[in-house]
């Protein structure tokens, strides 16, 4: 099955999304935030400029979001259900399509990843972030790895 659509965040779907929340997924989202997985998809949702659910017919297969951090930064967010084992390529391959995307509007993307979760940052490289050596963050000081992006990979393009 490979019809994914993007659709509006609501509420009614971030709860189905949490429910579903991969066991990675919920162990990162303990680990920075302490947030429940329903916690931390609500306030990704509340706190977004952009906020969207690929769906696969009638399941959802991720929520993403963006959020302001400063005047330069959002900080881009994603939390998968366990329906993207199963849709691996079609996961792959709408992410590495609407990064693009989402670049454009916002230039200069960035967040954390458990660095213990290995499978995310390896994605993450693949779609070209930047992930920095890991260092303490979140409530309990675990390690994580800051991950960063820009518009056509050029950190200083709004300088110019």
């Amino acid at each position: 099955m490979t019809d994914l659509r993007l659709v509006p965040a609501t509420r009614g779907l971030c709860e189905a999304v949490a429910a579903r929340l991969r066991p990675e997924e919920c162990v990162e989202v303990r680990a920075a935030s302490d947030d429940s997985p329903l916690e931390a998809v609500l306030r990704g949702y509340l706190d977004s400029d952009l906020c969207r659910v690929a769906m696969l017919g009638a399941e959802p297969l991720c929520i993403w979001g963006v959020r302001r951090e400063n005047w330069y930064w959002r900080r881009v967010w994603l939390l998968g259900t366990d329906a993207v084992p199963e849709h691996r390529m079609t996961f792959l391959r709408a992410s590495r399509r609407f990064l693009p995307r989402v670049l454009e509007r916002f230039p200069h993307l960035r967040n954390w990843c458990d660095a213990s979760y290995v499978k995310s940052l390896q994605w993450l490289r693949w779609l070209g972030f930047t992930i920095y050596p890991a260092e303490a963050y979140g409530p309990q000081g675990l390690p994580f790895c800051r991950l960063e992006i820009h518009l056509n990979g050029d950190e200083n393009a709004w300088a110019e």
